[in-house]
């Protein structure tokens, strides 16, 4: 279990605990909450509210806005911005990196660009292909299995990504 640190969420893991999917909107949360306990520390993009709130059904806007408000906001600046360009750079010669670089979002960019710092935070999503290897680096995961509405079963997996410093 992660106890201690300073975490950095994804947005895909907040759009998850807001989830149609109640069983896995319940289970997210609980995760979190489990990770509060442990003494974790949340932070999110100041570009997280965009992505969560952009095209949000309007019932949903106020428990969004509230869940936002939890967490502690990381905001851009130009040593950042810098930091971001040069991990785009990074990518952009990365023979693996080639046939899908396009795939990745400039703000998933601006994000991962957000945990390479001397304090080691770490980032916490489930698009594991929008943080590549040898630049983020896998130190957990945990599966979330849960039933959707309609029944089935399914299961998602969250991972624990550190920034490989010696990549930039």
């Amino acid at each position: 279990m992660i106890a201690g640190k300073a975490i950095l969420l994804d947005s895909c893991i907040i759009n998850y605990g807001l989830s149609k999917q109640k069983d896995l909107a319940d289970k997210t949360n609980s995760f979190l909450d489990g990770l509060l306990l442990a003494n974790n520390r949340f932070y999110i993009s100041q570009f997280t509210p965009f992505e969560i709130l952009k095209g949000i059904d309007e019932r949903k806007k106020p428990q969004a806005e509230s869940l936002l408000q939890n967490f502690g906001s990381v905001p851009q600046t130009q040593e950042r911005i810098e930091r971001a360009t040069r991990l785009y750079s990074a990518y952009c010669k990365e023979p693996a990196l080639k046939s899908y670089i396009n795939a990745i979002s400039d703000i998933d960019v601006l994000i991962g660009a957000l945990i390479f710092t001397e304090h080691e935070p770490y980032l916490l999503t489930a698009d594991f292909n929008d943080f590549p290897r040898p630049f983020f680096q896998e130190v957990g995961s945990q599966r979330i299995d849960y039933q959707k509405e309609n029944g089935q079963r399914a299961g998602i997996y969250y991972y624990f990504l550190k920034a490989n410093l010696g990549a930039l």
